[in-house]
């Protein structure tokens, strides 16, 4: 048997919470590091019928990727959203666990999973982050640069995406004949990384959540960009979290949350 302090230790391997950059909220948020853990429930964001899902599957604890409490809470009630999240959570003996970017950061993260995913080699991290107050002495970064093995057209890569992360919309910036075979990503939201990854050199620089006036930036810089969502490049740490935690757990029934998170609608 587990206790959720077991299960913290056990993800604080894979992503130590002290690598967090300063901003964020990963860890623990709500729950007693001594209740026991028979059920986890993974997922990418947490709303109230992700909290809804774990209830029905019985499950102890909730670790996310995004923080369900990310800026200060100054009033606890159920006549507000959060409030009343954190209300059902707590009467329903349910943890909130959050990985974020402990998870972007960290070697056989998120963004190696993309890397991964879209074959690259001679993965290197984009920028190697300094202020993280890890004691381990080893490094971390954001995002990820690594290489196709061959050029291939720019088209050709956005079909690669369209494939791979099973999307059919995204935006680009960019002439659809150029040839590239050096790729940077960053999940979710990359957009300050387009100038470090114009001066490494890579061709083309995948994230989201990219803005008007940082897309005209990048064709200054001229390299190319591909907006793939933000939803759409961080579903990942669902499967990548059911594969870490059912490697190292045993008698835990792990499950991968069935919603889609995105806010977005597509037409």
């Amino acid at each position: 048997m587990y206790r959720i302090r077991d299960i913290k230790a056990i993800a604080n391997r894979l992503a130590p919470e002290n690598i967090a950059l300063d901003w964020d909220n990963s860890g623990l948020q709500i729950g007693d590091l001594n209740n026991m853990v028979n059920s986890i429930l993974l997922t990418l964001d947490i709303n109230e019928k992700v909290i809804d899902e774990a209830i029905r599957l019985d499950c102890q604890l909730i670790i996310s990727h995004h923080p369900m409490l990310f800026k200060p809470v100054k009033r606890i009630s159920e006549d507000n959203y959060i409030g009343r999240l954190i209300y059902k959570a707590i009467r329903n003996n349910i943890g909130i666990f959050s990985m974020h970017t402990n998870l972007d950061l960290v070697e056989n993260g998120i963004n190696d999973y993309l890397a991964n995913l879209l074959g690259l080699k001679d993965i290197e991290y984009l920028e190697i982050v300094k202020e993280v107050p890890s004691l381990d002495m080893n490094e971390y970064g954001l995002g990820r640069i690594g290489f196709l093995g061959e050029k291939i057209s720019f088209k050709g890569f956005i079909d690669i995406i369209r494939d791979r992360f099973s999307i059919t919309q995204l935006r680009y910036v960019g002439d659809e004949s150029d040839y590239l075979n050096c790729v940077a990503l960053c999940s979710g939201s990359g957009a300050d990384l387009i100038e470090i990854a114009a001066q490494k050199g890579a061709d083309v620089l995948l994230t989201a959540d990219i803005k008007y006036h940082q897309a005209q930036y990048a064709e200054q810089l001229g390299i190319n960009l591909v907006d793939a969502g933000h939803y759409q490049t961080e579903h990942y740490v669902k499967t990548l979290l059911y594969d870490y935690f059912v490697s190292k757990l045993t008698g835990v029934k792990i499950f991968k949350s069935e919603l889609n998170t995105d806010p977005w609608k597509y037409d």
